[in-house]
């Protein structure tokens, strides 16, 4: 008959192991939604062009012509979403990265931590002149749209003036929060790295509060803050 430890605490090693498992799941995580930032780019892009292609041929489906600018917003949200989900993602991983580095008393897991600034613009061109093309696609895309639209309703210039403004500020305002996202994505990454570490040593104290109340001292309490510049410079 097993006797359960009142602690329930595990074996390192099998500790070990399911850290290493849960690495493995989030970085698979990761690859995923990654992934996805090119099948958006993909879909809103070649969507895109083939009905306008199909539109300029085909006067029975002209009008779906109209639909190319929500598409290419659409691009742009799932795109600017999938990128602050992977920095989250990142930013747990580099948490999950230093519990397994000081059980190993090595700095070894490291991918998330060090080496993902590799992959910026700075160093990897092909990267940011992907964006680069797909806004191109998409000014071209969306003024090829309302050059149409202006065809097809048979509206008055000052209307259609109105409409291409008015859509002009709004594709402008996701496109600059997009950007704004994308510049601060480095930010939230860390912060996910804090919130890691400052959810686990709060939990270790609430599990020292349950076990040894009489031993739970001012010494023990969590720091109010946890230095991000310190984090900031493992990046």
């Amino acid at each position: 008959m097993s006797v359960l430890n009142p602690k329930n605490q595990f074996p390192p090693d099998v500790k070990f192991q399911a850290k290493i498992e849960l690495w493995k799941q989030m970085q698979q995580m990761v690859i995923d939604v990654e992934g996805r930032n090119f099948s958006s780019f993909g879909f809103s892009s070649v969507v895109s062009v083939v009905t306008a292609i199909i539109a300029e041929y085909n006067e029975k489906i002209s009008y779906f012509v109209l639909v190319i600018p929500i598409i290419m917003l659409f691009g742009i949200f799932m795109i600017s979403f999938n990128n602050r989900t992977s920095a989250i993602l990142r930013g747990y991983l580099s948490g999950i990265e230093d519990e397994l580095n000081l059980d190993m008393e090595e700095e070894i897991f490291l991918w998330n931590k060090k080496y993902q600034h590799l992959r910026n613009k700075k160093y990897f061109r092909t990267n940011q002149l992907s964006f680069l093309l797909y806004f191109i696609i998409f000014a071209v895309l969306d003024i090829y749209s309302f050059c149409k639209l202006f065809t097809l309703l048979n509206i008055s210039y000052w209307i259609h003036t109105v409409l291409f403004v008015l859509y002009i500020v709004i594709a402008l305002f996701f496109s600059i929060s997009f950007a704004i996202d994308l510049a601060t994505n480095g930010e939230v990454k860390i912060l996910s790295r804090i919130y890691f570490h400052k959810h686990n040593e709060m939990v270790k104290l609430e599990k020292l509060k349950q076990t040894d109340p009489d031993d739970i001292n001012d010494d023990c309490a969590l720091p109010e803050k946890i230095d991000s510049k310190k984090l900031q410079k493992t990046e």
